[in-house]
């Protein structure tokens, strides 16, 4: 049985991460600074934009570095959260048991029973639709958080309660 599929994986988020760490050291190009000489350029190799650039004159490949750096932290980020909140929720499921088990384990559910569209949906009716940007990476973000430590809840409260 062939692992490629697995290592291809591994190689691209290796790319992508030491693409996000060196970012900073690897640019040619400024990400903020527009250069109104090169606006919309296309693609090409001879004049070092290697995906273009856009229509104030930065570069692309630059720029989706630097946001490849951003995503990144955001999901490290939310990663850690999930675990700590996973972790304690687990470990006390797990450790009392009975009735606290029993309540702690039916907010769990109700959080897997809750899709993501309509969890959106709230949270921008709740928190308004200003700033946007921040809204929505917000809101992917708690619901990304609510997903992976529901799920790590599980495992924990199982290991605890060996």
């Amino acid at each position: 049985m062939s692992r490629s599929l697995p290592r291809a994986s591994l190689v691209l988020l290796g790319l992508l991460i030491s693409a996000a760490v060196l970012v900073p050291w690897l640019s040619p190009h400024d990400y903020f600074t527009p250069d109104w000489d090169h606006t919309e350029l296309p693609p090409q190799w001879s004049r070092g934009h290697l995906l273009g650039t856009d229509e104030l004159g930065r570069d692309l490949l630059v720029r989706l570095m630097w946001s490849c750096r951003i995503s990144l932290l955001v999901a490290g980020v939310a990663s850690l959260i999930s675990l700590v909140i996973g972790l304690a929720w687990g470990v006390t499921a797990g450790y009392f048991g009975g009735r606290v088990d029993s309540i702690l384990m039916r907010v769990v559910d109700v959080l897997y029973s809750v899709p993501f569209t309509p969890f959106v949906i709230v949270l921008t009716v709740l928190f308004g639709v200003y700033p946007k940007p921040v809204l929505d990476m917000s809101a992917a973000s708690v619901q990304a958080l609510v997903n992976n430590y529901s799920q790590a809840i599980s495992v924990i409260k199982t290991a605890a309660m060996q």
